[in-house]
């Protein structure tokens, strides 16, 4: 599994068990422990705190221009607009875990990657780089364990084989 699939699945832990506490420290501070199952959630994290300093951010799209999208919504409009059709025809809610990334963005992500049991795309490879790719939840649960690869292309997603969190515009 890639980033995308971790990144799913650590929102979705969060959001079950975590308590609302403060933000995790940003780049650079020492995570809790090596060992911890949040030690890639506080990378990550810090990761996307750290945007600005690393290089321009994907512009967010406009708030409450997608009623059935919440998260990170700093993905392509037409990426967006697919995703909100599926989740208004379906009557459901869909939440981004990651959108567009800046190269900096995934360039920590592919640094930290040792503390990820999963694949991380290696920086200028990535479509979250050019906001074609989303990583999304219904429930807490990963896309494509929800919806089946067939709808989601007859939607106009591609979803990622073995990420399943992951779905993009098609090539």
């Amino acid at each position: 599994m890639s980033i995308d699939s971790v990144m799913g699945r650590i929102a979705a832990i969060q959001a079950m068990t975590a308590p609302p506490v403060a933000p995790t420290p940003g780049p650079g501070a020492a995570a809790p422990s090596t060992t911890s199952p949040t030690s890639f959630a506080s990378t990550l994290q810090g990761a996307m705190a750290g945007a600005p300093a690393g290089g321009a951010a994907p512009v967010q799209a406009a708030p409450g221009t997608y009623p059935h999208l919440s998260g990170d919504l700093d993905a392509n409009p037409e990426l967006l607009q697919r995703l909100e059709a599926l989740a208004a025809q379906r009557g459901e809610h869909f939440t981004i875990t990651s959108g567009g990334r800046s190269l900096a963005e995934q360039q920590r992500l592919w640094d930290a990657r040792g503390s990820n049991p999963y694949p991380v795309a290696r920086p200028g490879t990535s479509r979250h780089e050019t906001g074609r790719a989303a990583d999304v939840t219904i429930g807490g649960r990963a896309i494509q364990t929800v919806i089946g690869a067939d709808e989601l292309r007859a939607a106009g997603l591609a979803p990622l084989a073995g990420d399943a969190v992951h779905v993009e515009l098609p090539a």
